[in-house]
């Protein structure tokens, strides 16, 4: 610790002829000065430190964000030449190609009971085909009919329909003619 001290006097004189002194001692010895000139360093130090790791901290940022971008074109790069890629030996955009293929589960071959082809702009997914059955041939073999109008002698039903609509039973009578069964198919 390091002690200075002063002292100071001065005089000085009124108009009315009178005289003041005055004197005075300062000691600052009782004053760590070492202390007070360290705080203050210390003080600008832990500025600059706080400084010094936020400039750190940025450019840590910027160098991820720089790695971040690199990454970014690369892979733009590589989807830009899949959309654009040669398949079949044609330019095509790979995200628009469509394919299909049919698989089944019991005795019947899928392939020999259905086939497929793909439109273009067809929707994408996964779709379920089920077969329940299938058709078997069924023929009813009468004697010829010459006459629209003479009576069939059959009797029995039968339904017709389209796929998706609706299904309509055909009721036919052995006192039916052929025209009566035109009849009630329109009908």
């Amino acid at each position: 610790m390091t002690s200075v001290s002063s002292s100071t006097s001065s005089t000085s004189t009124t108009s009315s002829g009178v005289s003041i002194t005055t004197s005075g001692t300062t000691n600052s010895s009782s004053v760590d000065w070492s202390a007070l000139i360290q705080s203050a360093v210390d003080a600008k130090t832990a500025q600059a430190t706080t400084i010094s790791t936020s400039i750190t901290s940025n450019q840590a940022k910027i160098s991820a964000y720089q790695t971040l971008q690199s990454d970014l074109k690369t892979l733009y790069s590589g989807l830009a030449s899949l959309a654009t890629s040669v398949v079949n030996s044609l330019a095509t955009n790979a995200f628009s190609t469509r394919s299909a293929s049919i698989s089944s589960t019991g005795d019947v071959s899928a392939s020999s009971t259905l086939s497929m082809s793909i439109k273009s702009g067809a929707a994408t997914g996964d779709h379920t085909l089920t077969i329940s059955q299938l058709a078997v041939a069924h023929k009813v073999v009468g004697t010829s009919q010459s006459s629209q109008t003479a009576e069939l002698g059959y009797s029995g039903t039968f339904s017709l329909g389209l796929a998706g609509g609706s299904i309509s039973d055909i009721t036919v009578t052995s006192t039916m003619s052929l025209q009566d069964v035109v009849d009630a198919v329109n009908a």
